[in-house]
């Protein structure tokens, strides 16, 4: 029966409405008649009458035989019930089958066409694709199902049962009748009078009750086809209405309404491809390949699959298709009245969601540009340390990763246009979001584009979106327009449907929305464009360049009020900080997890979900793998190039590559074997020389896209390039790379295929201060590595050529806020080669180098370890909040297993990570052994700060137990998790004596540390640490045994602590007696600075306090007391003790309230 259903009701010849209630009728048709059936088989048995208890049984039974046939007669005439049942549903089958039928092969045709895209022309003699065969046949349809579910609903109650169904009913029957069967009279006579026989029917309520629900149902459904009926009678071609747009054809109507899947309209133009000036369309050409077949990976323009992706074979006008998505679910915003106005509107939002795919985003076949995620992180102010104009930040992989403590985290795109901190509360209009290449920006402006056109925030009620690339301001043709012309392009609309909108916006400007991407785009003078725009009028009606009238907007000397968002990359901050934005984002990019999630998806997209875990075990296990993906781009591919080698049988996953070269190289061989559309070898290998010397030409011009001109028939066919789609001039071809990082690959393939080594030195030194050429020679030293495994040592100078611009400061410091400095140490890691680095490390400046400080961004850190193990000279390594993710850890505990420092801090700034990473580090600091031979083997400075737990504090005692803490003078362990047992465990370290020179301990912010943790270590000052002067307790769980204890201690004449600091323990006036009277005024206490800050004291200790700053034991010179809850009275005491003649001679400072008294 499935397959009849199949056969005859294939659910894509019907809408989901139709089809369920379809399938439910037929169901319940099945199983009501069977019911109905079985009441009626039953029934008889279940009438029973009353008779005379004296009558005979056969008289009985002839009685309820006549009774019945009337009662039949009287209420299961003419039809039975179970008969109605089953004609009620038959007839909705039947109309359905004969309309299914009708419409098979018409759907069929549809359903196998490409794309579910329309035929461009119909066939000579054949159908026109324009008709409404299936359209008009399923209206049809659906009208008779309604009618007939009503006529059934009510003829059953007028016709086929008007009466219903009794329980009790009375039969009357002759004497005659009576008497003949069993009660003669003596007499032989008849009695020819009536008799009144009272019966029931048992089963008259189940057949009430089921004739109930048959009524209900074949109402309920005629209903539900009824309000389709009423959908689709306002969308018919034939009644030309305007309040809905209606299907364009019977394709349109199937593909959208019965297949539900997306319907592309395709009418081919053959227009010349050199005509210069283009007609104006109501929507741009797009230059594609028939039967158009998209099949493209996330957040990438590089594709995946064999499938070529677009490419220019026919001039193809895509007329965006009306209702080709789901109607926008918004109803006309009441502050637009006119009706022009919001159905031009109405058409546009149409457009940019049925928009196809542009080069710049593709996508796999399976996910949408609604379902992407971008980390956007809004500064509270302009993050100057990140973009600073002396800095000269690299455009690539160089700004700052390290996000400003103020800064507040955007959880939705949307959030971009409301008011926060950042803004003063105050509704931002002119924002700027800042990305590195691959990051994302292009991914923000048309999700925000389609946001809009969906209506999915308040905010964009009411708003008209208005969305440009700074790429096409570089036509001739955008150097003298109007405003108008100029808004218009940022629609693509006709002259006619945007005349109204262009009123609207004048009138009312505060509803533009108005998106550019791509500032850094732009090729021309922005220094003279700024001036121009000063001197140029104001007026609408004057015609000047798109880069003047889009710095009018920004400036609000044209339509102010507006809304603007513009994107770029960071290079061009000397230009874009000329402009004042309300609100400054930055798109950081791709966190672990979502890193994770993408490979995820990728896998899933492209059908190799069992290549998931291969690859994301692959990137976890390497840092250089793992910092790279935190650029989107960079994690696309990574997953191709892991999928490719992952499926050849060839290759195995030692063989993976881990460096930006080595992944880039893998890449463009990948390309150039499965993506480069019908090139053999040789061609494919000249056709990369040109576009080599094209990348580089592009380059040293600052060219990102290239006239149609530069490139050959061949060159358009390779999988490097794109073509780009251009809505205002749309047959003046363009084209580009899939990504600026490929076209600086190639630019650095350029320089080391085509220059000697004396040249390629002379490139390096000319190049190395410029920040667009970075990326471009980190790619060079990865491919100088490559040459020199090959070649031996003929590129070695080129190779120490990088170092010549690494300069060091009078203290010998390493920057890492420092781009030159961490530049060479990038291109170190791209050369991948220990013996080359170690060279570089010993005959250059680097071998001065005694200290490395400062933050990095994620995809440095492992240049900065690779080079750092080579510093033979290298003392002191400060880490403050940059050890951010699990890798990080491991690079680091293979480092400190390596080498041994004088100084070593290594704070991740509270940034989470695994028990395994802190677990792998300690086990490597554990076991170090030093492979170098030289004199500062002396650890004198440790600060670890990781959220250590207690079972950590083993591997640190095992470290000191084994001789490498010998000469320690400064233990900073605070902002862990320590506990009184893992005191426990260092006090029994050092009272064997392994840390006698200990000088300085700090466990402040250690939570769990309690008064009997405090106790046992002041138990092992006392004894075995008589050199600490310095003790740093704050913010634990002090409480007055441990306050106690500490009084033991500072009175012990072997106790040499100066500096003492309580901060945040709340101690109290009671804790401050204690102090005061059992140690500070006591002559052998040394204690010269007290830090009593957040204590909880108030005026009652003050008297106390008083008088031992004023005794002549007290050594006190210093001490903190903010934050407590003194009255202005008491801190007048205060002062005047500090003016006291005691005090004064021993230099006594009080700090109070953030003021100095």
């Amino acid at each position: 029966m499935i397959d009849v259903i199949k056969d005859y009701l294939a659910p894509k010849r019907f809408g989901v409405v139709a089809y369920i209630c379809l399938i439910v009728h037929f169901l319940c048709g099945l199983v009501f008649t069977a019911v109905t059936s079985s009441l009626r088989a039953g029934e008889f048995g279940k009438f029973s009458c009353t008779v005379d208890t004296g009558s005979t049984i056969l008289y009985k039974i002839y009685v309820e035989k006549t009774c019945y046939s009337r009662y039949e007669q009287a209420y299961n005439s003419p039809l039975p019930l179970y008969g109605f049942v089953l004609l009620s549903t038959a007839i909705a089958v039947l109309v359905s089958v004969i309309y299914s039928l009708g419409v098979s092969s018409r759907v069929d045709e549809i359903d196998k066409s490409p794309s579910g895209s329309e035929e461009p022309a119909a066939t000579d003699g054949g159908e026109t694709n324009h008709g409404f065969h299936v359209l008009y046949f399923y209206f049809l349809h659906l009208v008779v199902r309604s009618i007939f579910g009503v006529l059934f609903s009510v003829l059953q109650y007028t016709v086929f049962y008007p009466k219903g169904f009794d329980f009790q009913f009375s039969c009357t029957l002759p004497n005659s009748d009576v008497t003949q069967i069993g009660n003669k009279t003596s007499m032989g006579k008849f009695n020819y009078t009536t008799t009144s026989i009272a019966c029931e029917n048992s089963s008259a309520s189940e057949k009430w009750l089921w004739s109930m629900i048959v009524c209900v149902l074949n109402t309920a459904f005629a209903l539900i086809v009824l309000c389709e009926v009423i959908y689709l009678s306002r969308r018919l071609p034939i009644l030309d209405c305007r309040s809905v747009v209606g299907w364009s054809s019977d394709t349109h109507f199937v593909t959208v309404y019965l297949l539900r899947k997306r319907y592309m309209r395709v009418e081919v133009a053959l227009t010349s491809m050199d005509d210069n000036t283009p007609p104006v369309h109501s929507t741009p050409p797009v230059h594609i390949t028939l039967p158009v077949h998209i099949t493209l990976p996330v957040h990438s323009n590089l594709p995946v699959h064999n499938t070529p992706p677009i490419h220019s074979t026919l001039p193809v006008h895509i007329t965006p298709p009306v209702h080709s998505t789901p109607p926008i679910q918004s109803t006309p915003d009441t502050s637009i009245a006119d009706s022009s106005i919001q159905d031009s509107i109405d058409f546009y939002k149409h457009k940019v969601l049925d928009a196809s795919l542009t080069s710049d985003i593709c996508y796999a076949p399976k996910v949408d540009l609604d379902h992407l995620y971008i980390d956007v992180v809004i500064h509270t102010e302009r993050a100057r340390h990140k973009f600073s104009k002396e800095m000269a930040r690299h455009e690539i992989f160089d700004v700052y990763m390290l996000v400003p403590e103020s800064s507040i985290r955007l959880e939705e795109i949307k959030d971009l246009f409301y008011p926060n901190e950042d803004t003063s509360g105050k509704t931002p209009h002119i924002i700027l979001a800042v990305g590195r290449p691959g990051i994302g920006k292009t991914v923000l402006t048309q999700k925000i584009h389609r946001d809009w056109a969906n209506g999915d925030d308040e905010f964009y009620r009411g708003k008209i979106a208005f969305f440009f690339k700074f790429r096409w301001f570089n036509f001739e043709e955008l150097n003298n327009l109007l405003l108008k012309t100029f808004l218009r392009y940022g629609t693509g609309l006709s002259e006619e449907k945007f005349e109204s909108i262009f009123e609207e916006i004048l009138k009312e400007p505060q509803k533009a929305l108005f998106i550019f991407d791509g500032f850094d785009e732009f090729s021309g003078d922005l220094s003279n464009c700024f001036e121009q725009s000063q001197i140029l009028p104001n007026d609408p009606t004057t015609c000047t360049s798109a880069i003047n009238l889009f710095l009018k907007l920004t400036n609000g000397n044209l339509l102010k009020g507006a809304t603007v968002v513009v994107t770029s990359r960071p290079t061009t901050e000397r230009f874009y900080s000329r402009i004042y934005f309300e609100r400054s984002v930055e798109i950081i990019g791709f966190t672990l997890d979502k890193i994770e999630e993408y490979v995820s998806r990728f896998c899933e997209n492209n059908g190799r979900s069992d290549l998931k875990p291969k690859i994301w075990d692959h990137i976890r296990a390497s840092s250089d793998l793992l910092n790279l993906c935190y650029i989107p781009v960079n994690s696309f591919i990574v997953c191709v190039t892991m999928t490719h080698y992952l499926s050849d049988p060839r290759n195995d996953t030692g063989a993976l590559p881990t460096t930006l070269t080595e992944l880039y190289s893998t890449a463009i061989d990948h390309f150039a074997m499965h993506h480069n559309r019908n090139l053999d070898e040789t061609s494919s290998e000249q056709i990369h020389k040109d576009l080599q010397n094209l990348a580089f030409r592009g380059m040293e011009n600052g060219q990102l896209v290239f006239n149609k001109q530069l490139f050959d028939a061949q060159m358009k066919r390779s999988g490097l390039v794109n073509s780009l789609s251009n809505p205002i001039f749309p047959l003046q071809m363009q084209f580009c790379f899939i990504h600026l990082t490929i076209q600086e690959f190639l630019a650095a393939r350029h320089v080391t295929e085509t220059l000697a080594p004396n040249e390629i030195e002379k490139f390096i030194s000319t190049h190395i201060e410029s920040a667009k050429w970075y990326l471009v020679l980190q790619f060079i030293a990865g491919l100088l590595g490559e040459k020199t495994k090959i070649s031996g040592s003929d590129y070695h100078d080129c190779i120490m050529t990088f170092t010549k611009s690494f300069s060091l400061q009078t203290d010998k410091t390493i920057d890492l806020n420092n781009v030159g400095h961490v530049l060479v140490m990038k291109c170190l890691r791209e050369v991948d080669d220990e013996d080359i680095a170690k060279q570089v490390c010993e005959k250059t400046d680097l071998n001065l180098v005694t200290r490395i400080s400062g933050c990095s961004c994620d995809c440095d850190w492992a240049a900065i370890t690779f080079v750092s193990k080579h510093l033979k000279n290298l003392k002191d390594l400060f880490l403050q909040n940059v050890i951010k993710q699990d890798n990080h850890f491991l690079d680091l505990g293979k480092f400190v297993k390596q080498r041994c420092l004088e100084s070593l801090t290594l704070d991740n700034g509270g940034n989470p990570c695994s028990d395994y990473a802190k677990k792998h580090l300690f086990d490597n600091f554990r076991n170090s052994k030093c492979t170098l031979s030289h004199e500062h083997a002396k650890l004198s400075t440790l600060h670890i700060s990781i959220q250590m737990k207690d079972e950590y504090m083993s591997n640190l005692c095992v470290f000191i137990k084994n001789g490498k803490a010998i000469y320690l003078q400064r233990l900073n362990l605070s902002g862990n998790y320590f506990t009184s047992c893992g005191i426990s465990q260092l006090c029994d370290v050092l009272n064997d004596d392994h840390c006698k020179e200990l000088r300085y301990l700090n466990f402040s912010t250690n939570y769990e540390l309690d008064s009997e943790g405090l106790g046992m270590l002041c138990n092992t000052i006392q004894g075995h640490c008589t050199l600490l002067n310095t003790l740093i307790f704050d913010h634990c769980t002090l409480g007055a045994a441990g306050v106690s204890s500490l009084c033991q201690l500072l009175c012990d004449e072997r106790c040499k602590l100066n500096v003492l600091s309580l901060e945040g323990h709340y101690i109290g006036d009671k804790g401050v007696r204690m102090l005061c009277t059992d140690a500070l005024r006591r002559e052998e206490c040394q204690l010269t600075d007290l830090g009593l800050s957040q204590s909880n004291l108030t005026d009652e200790c003050i008297p106390l306090l008083c008088e031992t700053l004023q005794d002549r034991n007290c050594k006190l010179k210093k001490l903190s007391l903010y934050c407590n809850k003194f009255t202005e009275e008491g801190k007048t005491l205060l002062r005047d003790v500090e003016k006291t003649e005691i005090c004064k001679a021993r230099g006594c400072t009080l700090y109070m309230e953030n003021l100095l008294l």
